[in-house]
């Protein structure tokens, strides 16, 4: 019987001091994570401090304002405009050179939409004017041209509205003449130039082979 109560004592104890020595580990890193927890907690309220007294001292500096940052505009009138730009209003003129010419030969006061309803009434062989769509569509043409034209003018400080003129108009004379001395820079802009080089150089030789078929060909006795 005693030897009965001793195992169990002995098994009691045993269990005791397994189970206080497997709680020790735990307090222990209990205490560790409380302590990392507190000291990142620290390290967070500080971090936050300093960038607070940052910010803080950002805001008390004087503020740059953005219009100090821009070029002044004498310097953006006297910025070069880009290659691709003055070739499309090149385009624009070529497109817009029909109505420059009749609106010049009545000194601004071509009446365009009574053309483009006699060129609806001949069209559909009827008395009737052309819809609203293509009236506002013209019109809106119209007004690109004539800020091209005013535009291309002050560029070239022509100060006639209406300027004589023996070959082309003066808006292509003038977008014609800028872009000649426009270098261009990007690829897209070269390329732009080497393709209209070659177009002038095709029809020079265009020229020059119905010059010799028509018997126009002039050359010196060298060249006999």
């Amino acid at each position: 019987m005693r030897s009965k109560n001793w195992i169990f004592l002995a098994t009691v104890s045993v269990a005791i001091l397994l189970y206080w020595w497997l709680q020790q580990p735990q307090q222990g890193n209990h205490q560790q994570i409380n302590t990392v927890t507190f000291q990142s907690k620290n390290k967070a309220q500080h971090a936050e401090a300093e960038f607070t007294q940052k910010v803080d001292s950002i805001t008390i500096e004087p503020s740059i304002d953005s219009a100090e940052t821009t070029k002044p505009k004498a310097a953006q009138k006297d910025q070069k405009r880009t290659y691709m730009q003055v070739y499309h209003d090149l385009q624009l003129a070529s497109v817009c050179n029909n109505f420059y010419t009749n609106n010049h030969e009545n000194k601004g006061h071509f009446d365009y939409l009574a053309g483009l309803h006699n060129a609806h009434r001949y069209k559909i062989k009827a008395d009737e004017n052309a819809p609203d769509i293509q009236v506002d569509a013209l019109e809106k043409l119209v007004q690109r041209c004539l800020d091209l034209k005013s535009d291309t003018f002050d560029r070239a400080k022509i100060f006639e509205a209406f300027p004589d003129y023996q070959f082309a108009y003066p808006v292509l004379v003038e977008l014609r003449k800028e872009l000649s001395l426009t270098t261009p820079q990007t690829p897209e802009e070269i390329h732009l130039a080497e393709t209209i080089q070659t177009s002038k150089s095709w029809r020079k030789l265009y020229n020059a082979l119905f010059a010799v078929l028509r018997g126009e060909y002039k050359h010196d006795q060298r060249q006999r």
